[in-house]
């Protein structure tokens, strides 16, 4: 999950992972900036930026400054160029901090565990058989939610119909029906019940989405929150609309203080519009909007 972080106080100096920094002069002749400060990524993260349409310098951008949770082997580097990837991203992924602190994913999926999202890509790198594949989702489960991009990642990788229906079977089971995302297929051909409108729309994850902002107007700390020491997270689920536009905000939580400056920015915020098969599409998603009290 991305999350834009809202600090008060003195002015900070912040690295911007997806933005660019934004210094806001407040009431009290102070500084606000808003930064985007995300996760090191995986393998499927980073292949599945590559496969969509984030440019080739902001992916090589994300990669060294968010670092990588993996050691890049040749065959995922060869599965990169195969995609698309050029010599930067390529470099990029090679120079990227891994964190010293995080397992290595290629040792391989514990007995017992739900398989993450690199082990998954991991076996079908070494060209383990559909069957055997699916039967271990199927025994094993996963620990994430199934999006499109992922499981788009995992097609181009060399996943069959069968192993991504134990994907995202795993995934139904793991987080229920009501949050099951489509397939790109299933979002531009939908089995809609007789008389019923024929949706088109894509869940993505918040991080994914973020990566497609090109235009944000920073929210700003409300003023009774400062007084009031309020600080914290609003959590929104958006619906972005194929022009790039935020169409639908609904609050899932935060802070009563936070809210409506939150609605009223991030309202106004633009996105590069998601097509698939060169349609445009809706795209649901979450947004994550974090204020700190900076002492």
């Amino acid at each position: 999950m991305s999350a834009i972080i809202i600090r008060e106080g003195k002015q900070v100096k912040t690295r911007i992972i997806l933005v660019a920094l934004l210094l806001i002069p407040s009431s009290m002749g102070m500084a606000q900036s808003v930064s985007m400060k995300g996760e090191s990524l995986d393998k499927v993260q980073v292949l599945a930026l590559v496969l969509g349409d984030v440019p080739s310098s902001r992916v090589a951008t994300l990669v060294v400054e968010r670092g990588i949770t993996f050691q890049p082997k040749n065959s995922f580097l060869d599965l990169l160029k195969k995609v698309g990837a050029d010599d930067g991203v390529i470099t990029a992924v090679r120079v990227a901090e891994r964190p010293p602190d995080k397992p290595d994913p290629d040792a391989g999926p514990s007995r017992d565990a739900p398989l993450d999202r690199d082990q998954i890509l991991n076996l079908l790198l070494t060209g383990m058989d559909s069957d055997v594949l699916t039967d271990l989702v199927s025994s094993r489960g996963i620990d994430f939610e199934p999006y499109d991009e992922y499981l788009h990642a995992y097609q181009i990788a060399g996943a069959k119909a069968d192993v991504l229906g134990a994907i995202r079977q795993a995934g139904q089971s793991k987080l229920g029906a009501s949050t099951m995302t489509m397939t790109a297929h299933e979002a531009m051909h939908p089995k809609s019940a007789a008389g019923a409108p024929t949706a088109k729309i894509v869940h993505m994850s918040g991080e994914m989405e973020a990566t497609r902002l090109i235009s944000q107007a920073p929210p700003e700390y409300p003023q009774v929150a400062r007084i009031a020491r309020v600080q914290g997270t609003v959590r929104l689920a958006a619906m972005i609309g194929t022009d790039g536009s935020v169409e639908e905000l609904e609050v899932i939580s935060g802070h009563a203080l936070l809210i409506k400056s939150t609605i009223d920015a991030v309202s106004r915020w633009r996105y590069q519009p998601y097509q698939l098969n060169n349609a445009p599409v809706e795209v649901q998603t979450e947004i994550d909007v974090r204020y700190v009290l900076v002492n």
